[in-house]
């Protein structure tokens, strides 16, 4: 019976800002059972700083397998557990498809907490229609294949939208240079952290804005439209 049944809630966590939690989501990682994390280490800091007193468990891609079969088996057994990403909202761009599906699968009730989410602050803030978007999470890492992705994308009339690392920020952007110059590009950098910065420019501006600095450093969101 479904009563007898843990429940798995899926909380949104803070991109960097930890006052960006819900009061909800604080009220039901003091009631779990059990909170399950993709890093343990940045989970400890929210948890300690609402005074949250419970068990932080890591969950994360490698060994999603294996983790969720442990954590599932506590939940078939009444318990309560809370999923978290790093950041942000867990399965966008993040581990959590492997036990919510298989949460379905063992009749166990999966809850959504909702909360922070990078591409959906990028998209508010980036003054882009937002009425159509192709949001693709991280883009291919091989040249090749990142070239012929956003080659594909940003010929399309939807707002393009896609996480990418300090590692390849510039040459994502000059690729997107040469397949259309003027095609405008909004980057978010470190969001809601100490030195988050916006940026909107042409490609061919912002591939001269990012090449100009001496370091490209954080994490990146990047929109693209027209």
């Amino acid at each position: 019976m479904r009563e007898s049944k843990g429940k798995l809630y899926i909380v949104a966590s803070p991109l960097g800002n930890l006052e960006d939690i819900t009061i909800r989501a604080i009220r039901i990682l003091k009631e779990v059972d059990l909170i399950i994390s993709e890093d343990t280490r940045t989970t400890a800091k929210l948890l300690s700083k609402y005074d949250i007193k419970k068990r932080n468990r890591s969950y994360y891609s490698p060994r999603e397998y294996e983790k969720a079969a442990r954590y599932l088996e506590m939940a078939k057994n009444g318990k309560d557990i809370a999923l978290l990403s790093e950041c942000g909202t867990p399965a966008i761009s993040d581990p959590g498809y492997e036990i919510i599906s298989r949460a379905y699968n063992d009749d166990i009730e999966v809850i959504p907490v909702p909360g922070p989410s990078a591409f959906v602050a990028a998209l508010s803030v980036c003054g882009l229609p937002a009425d159509e978007i192709f949001f693709a999470g991280f883009i291919p890492r091989k040249k090749g294949e990142r070239k012929r992705y956003l080659k594909k994308h940003i010929a399309e009339d939807y707002t393009f939208v896609f996480y990418d690392s300090k590692y390849r920020i510039c040459d994502t952007i000059d690729y997107i240079k040469e397949i259309n110059p003027d095609k405008m590009v909004f980057i978010g950098r470190e969001m809601t952290k100490k030195f988050e910065e916006y940026i909107k420019a042409p490609a061919v501006d912002m591939a001269g804005l990012l090449r100009d600095r001496i370091t490209v450093k954080g994490e990146f969101v990047v929109v693209c439209y027209g």
